[in-house]
């Protein structure tokens, strides 16, 4: 390894520590003290998974000699499932009704505040990588891999990236009108009630399947997967009234199916659109070998490109 190979590479080490700190709340004008958020709640879902004080979800790392890692670790409920995107202020005001009550789905005010968390933590999400992508690209420029004032595929690529936060921007501003004028219900919703052995799984994502495209609105879905029982599971799946045709379209067969089926066509959606969602230790402590290797293959293989149509028996989540 040569000392410009040692030197990104020690960029990239330290990209993977930084951290987006905003306080995400409708105006943006917050500069309150930031906190983790939960996205998935700490008090009632998270009480149904961990054992000993722990879920099991994906983590990667860095190794000199591998390069960036992806497998399954023990996470800390204080830190599973988190984001520094709210301040503590108005983490607690905004989601009070669905941190301090058994969720309602009959309640629109708790529908869209599941939906609205997962906007949030997307946005933020987006924020953060526009943050470590920037950081690896001006490292390029700095060791002369990049022209400064000229363009460069890597350049192209971080300013595409950078569109893509500012789109995300638009669909999050979009909720926020929701949540001050108290029109709740003017988001769409579709609900399910699993019934399940006991609790397994847990996510709270925002995601799209569009291609990309600068000059159009982001089209998304907010999909959140709760125990909310021992032997209850609720699935949410969020979206804005304009793109209820792309919806529609797009995911009729997930939104359509029944069963073991929407279970199965769920779990792959999960895994190929999203990775913040955690698992019960007893239920992954059950899992043979090959499952848990299916699933970590095919959720690593999907963070580059979305494969929908490869079909494993052994990518049921819960």
């Amino acid at each position: 390894m040569n000392d410009i190979e040692k030197e990104m590479l020690a960029c990239a080490f330290n990209a993977d520590k930084l951290k987006f700190k905003k306080c995400l709340e409708p105006s943006m004008q917050c500069d309150g003290q930031i906190i983790r958020a939960h996205t998935v709640q700490n008090s009632k879902a998270l009480d149904l998974l961990v054992r000993d004080g722990h879920v099991v979800s994906f983590r990667h790392w860095f190794e000199q000699d591998k390069g960036p890692v992806i497998d399954y670790k023990l996470v800390g409920r204080n830190e599973a499932t988190t984001f520094t995107g709210l301040c503590y202020e108005h983490d607690r005001e905004i989601f009070r009704p669905i941190d301090t009550n058994d969720i309602n789905i009959e309640n629109q005010q708790h529908l869209f505040l599941l939906a609205y968390r997962a906007v949030l933590r997307g946005l933020h999400a987006t924020m953060e990588g526009v943050l470590k992508i920037q950081s690896g690209y001006l490292k390029r420029i700095e060791l002369g891999l990049d022209p400064k004032n000229q363009l460069s595929q890597v350049g192209m690529e971080a300013v595409a990236y950078m569109m893509r936060c500012w789109r995300t921007f638009r669909y999050k501003y979009e909720y926020d009108q929701v949540y001050i004028s108290k029109t709740y219900g003017s988001i769409c919703h579709e609900t399910r009630l699993l019934d399940v052995d006991r609790p397994t799984f847990a996510a709270s994502v925002l995601f799209s399947a569009d291609p990309y495209d600068s000059a159009e609105d982001i089209r998304c879905i907010a999909l959140n997967v709760l125990p909310v029982a021992a032997q209850e599971t609720l699935v949410v799946i969020s979206w804005l009234p304009r793109d209820t045709a792309w919806v529609r379209q797009k995911f009729s067969n997930l939104l359509l199916s029944k069963g073991h089926y929407f279970r199965y066509l769920l779990s792959k959606t999960i895994l190929n659109y999203s990775e913040n969602f955690v698992f019960s230790p007893s239920y992954f402590d059950d899992w043979t070998s090959e499952k848990r290797g299916a699933i970590r293959d095919y959720f690593v293989h999907t963070l580059m490109q979305n494969d929908f149509d490869r079909e494993n028996e052994h990518l049921y989540l819960f």
